[in-house]
This record gives structure tokens, sequence and C-alpha cells, in this order.
């Protein structure tokens, strides 16, 4: 099809004006929320986000923010490289939710960048995920888990995620 970008990158808020005070963002039953681009140029940018039930599906990152605050209360997800992404200060707190890989994808599902997250989720089709589960880099120094740090259900092919991590600054220093 001429003219048409691969792949098509689609979400329902995008915040245009990322300077000055953050922007408040309240989703509630949504598909295509946030997602970002293999570059990471389309992060949710400066934005205090509190978001209940979304859906974002088959992109390089389903939920990226940048030097922003989010409040995930549940998510369905599938097929993308970065399932969290945090980078610049922000903090990402994700209670509940399920990912699916129908097929091995790059990583890390969790991917923190001089940022605060934390994240207690299900992680489907446990065979095909990827090697580094949870990437963390705070102030240069990177650290990683790996899909052998989870315990993986006996019964079904999925593995219970759960991690956080601090970026240890303190809330004045954050913006």
């Amino acid at each position: 099809m001429k003219g048409f970008l691969a792949p098509n990158i689609w979400r329902l808020y995008r915040n245009t004006r990322p300077e000055g005070a953050p922007k408040e963002v309240f989703v509630n039953g949504s598909i295509g929320f946030s997602s970002d681009n293999a570059a990471g140029t389309l992060a949710l940018d400066n934005v205090r986000v509190w978001a209940r039930m979304i859906n974002t599906e088959h992109v390089p990152a389903n939920y990226p923010f940048r030097r922003s605050d989010a409040w995930i209360f549940g998510f369905k997800s599938e097929n993308a490289d970065t399932l969290l992404k945090a980078t610049d200060r922000s903090r990402v707190e994700v209670l509940g939710g399920a990912f699916l890989l129908w097929s091995k994808l790059r990583g890390p599902v969790i991917d923190n960048r001089d940022s605060a997250i934390a994240s207690v989720h299900l992680h489907w089709y446990w065979g095909a995920a990827p090697s580094i589960i949870f990437r963390n880099q705070q102030a240069g120094v990177t650290t990683a888990l790996t899909e052998t740090r989870f315990d993986s259900l006996e019964k079904v092919d999925a593995a219970f995620i759960r991690v956080r991590s601090s970026n240890r600054r303190t809330p004045e220093s954050r913006r």
C-alpha cells in the first residue's frame, strides 16, 4: 500500500505541549491508550495519568512514560518488545494486568531508566518470554532480572511478575 508507514502507531492521548505543569489524564476502559515507536519518540511526556483497564497491543512499547507519574489499575496487552517503559524521573505503578506474547520478542518486558517503577501482573505464554524481563538503569548503572528469576505457574504457561525499583529521589527533585 503506497504511503503506508508500518508499524502504524495509534494512541488515544498525546501531550502536544509537554512544557509547564504536568497535564492530568484520566482513562477508563480504553483501547490504544499509549504506545511508542522503536526510536522512543512517542512516549507520554510530562503527564499525570490515572488509568483503569487499558489495552494497547502490537507496538514496540505499550505504556511508555517520560517525566511523568502514572498509576495503572488493570491492563491487557499483547505482543510488544516492551510492556512498561519509564524514563527521565518518571514514577509508574501498575496493579494487575495480563501481558501476552505470542512469539519471542526482543524485550525487556519492563524498562526503567532513572525512574521509579513498580508492577504486579501476569505474563502469559512464558515459553515465549524474552531473556530480560526487567532492566533497571539508575545513574549509569544497569541491572537486569532474567526470566530465570521468576517462577512459572505450574498448570499454565504463565508467570507472576512482581518488580519494584526506586530512583531514590525526593519529590522536590523530580521536576
